[in-house]
């Protein structure tokens, strides 16, 4: 394994799991839904690690252009992770609040839809979604590899809660009509020739 991918990735990771505490609002709990939701990310982290020192379960042997071509496009999602993260945090002006938190905690105080939330309603998430990809790139093991579905079963999950919450909120009528409009993980195709 390429030792500054590893590098790279478990940067990625590190800005990822300091989120909680430098950017997400402070009164929430990181309860047993939050957790779960957390795993597959914990996961991935140690994967690169253990392929890093090389006692991860490789998945297979690729070797020459194959593998200099997926480090290529798991280095592209790595960046793109990152520039992501800094982009959503630039972006917000108010703390969201932490995964599956009850009561009013989870309550919207505004409805961002600028800068990349102009394109997914979730970029933090998407950013999550391209660092665990990029990990199971780099690495090629069993343990990333695993990792990244059960990420986007875990955020799946997540972002279903957070907007049956949203929709329910005072602002649910402005959230919908964005919904309508923006997609989930993904730009739209329409949004992408109209805008």
């Amino acid at each position: 394994m390429n030792p500054a991918l590893a590098v790279l990735a478990l940067s990625a990771f590190l800005l990822m799991f300091v989120l909680p505490k430098v950017f997400f609002r402070s009164d929430g709990s990181m309860n047993l839904r939050w957790w779960i939701t957390a795993t597959p990310f914990g996961l991935s982290f140690w994967g690169v690690g253990m392929a890093w020192l090389g006692v991860s379960p490789r998945l297979r042997g690729i070797g020459g252009e194959a593998a200099v071509a997926l480090d290529i496009a798991g280095m592209i999602l790595l960046v793109g992770s990152i520039a992501m993260m800094a982009a959503t945090m630039a972006t917000n002006r108010v703390p969201l609040a932490l995964w599956h938190q009850d009561g009013t905690q989870n309550q919207p105080r505004q409805i961002v839809t600028y800068g990349p939330y102009r394109w997914v309603r979730h970029p933090f998430y998407v950013s999550f979604i391209l660092l665990t990809l990029g990990a199971a790139l780099i690495t090629r093991d069993a343990i990333t590899a695993a990792a990244f579905p059960l990420a986007l079963l875990s955020l799946d999950w997540t972002v279903r809660n957070e907007e049956k919450k949203l929709l329910a909120s005072p602002l649910g009528d402005e959230y919908g009509a964005y919904r309508a409009r923006t997609g989930r993980f993904m730009p739209r195709l329409t949004d992408l020739v109209s805008r």
